[in-house]
């Protein structure tokens, strides 16, 4: 049989391609062959530069020693807390990949978000005047001014009790903890110089930041006669520091 024929005897037709539609078809594929090879080359680059990152994050690294320019920087995470709750409440901050940032202190304030108007026996008392104030977050020195009855304050003067806490904050990006249990809220009430970490800390570009509000009792809520609201707090809590800015990576 003819080896052009098939089967039936009739000869296959054989297709070929036109010498320029094959020549643009191979500098296709070399195209095609040169990306996935740069592609290869760039994935094995990034490779590299993730794991010399991770090293470096697990030594020890002096400030001085970080290149890119110091900029003073302060990250704040607000951590809301519902009148009446005490359940643990956490709050986050990414720190951009700009570069790392380095906290020198820690500190924290309360303002109220939200206060009740209370009706009893067509008396009405309006706490709303106490919303966007700052409060209290510790009552160290604050006994005289709130441990009394609701009835025996005129709402605008009215002091609500402060929010004694404890708390806790963790890096995302690291592999340690910062501490085995919940500490104090007492050491950032700012009448001091608490709140001022023994060491600086290193948060690495990326990582995440969260701090967690331990309330040690609830939170506020006000009872005027047969009726009461609660009153919702805002814990801002203030990472003091600086960046070191380095050139982003692609």
């Amino acid at each position: 049989m003819n080896a052009n024929s098939n089967g039936n005897g009739r000869r296959s037709k054989k297709q070929t391609l036109h010498p320029l539609v094959r020549i643009e078809l191979d500098k296709f594929a070399d195209r095609l062959n040169q990306i996935q090879d740069e592609n290869e080359r760039l994935s094995a680059q990034l490779q590299d530069e993730r794991a010399a990152r991770e090293a470096l994050e697990r030594q020890q690294v002096h400030i001085d020693d970080m290149p890119g320019k110091q900029l003073p920087f302060k990250f704040q995470i607000n951590v809301n807390l519902a009148g009446g709750g005490q359940s643990p409440v956490t709050g986050t901050v990414n720190v951009s990949r700009d570069g790392p940032f380095i906290c020198r202190r820690i500190f924290a304030s309360a303002i109220i978000t939200d206060a009740p108007i209370l009706e009893d026996g067509g008396t009405t008392e309006d706490y709303s005047d106490m919303i966007g104030r700052f409060v209290p977050i510790s009552s160290r020195t604050e006994y005289n001014s709130w441990a009394r009855d609701v009835d025996d304050f005129v709402p605008d003067s009215y002091v609500p009790p402060p929010l004694d806490f404890e708390w806790e904050y963790s890096d995302g990006g690291s592999e340690r903890n910062r501490q085995d249990k919940p500490i104090s809220g007492d050491i950032l009430f700012r009448r001091d110089d608490d709140g001022y970490l023994m060491n600086n800390e290193i948060f690495a570009a990326g990582t995440t930041i969260s701090f967690i509000v331990h309330p040690l009792r609830a939170v506020p809520t006000l009872t005027f006669g047969a009726d009461s609201g609660p009153i919702d707090l805002q814990v801002k809590i203030t990472f003091d520091g600086f960046k070191v800015l380095q050139p982003l990576e692609f």
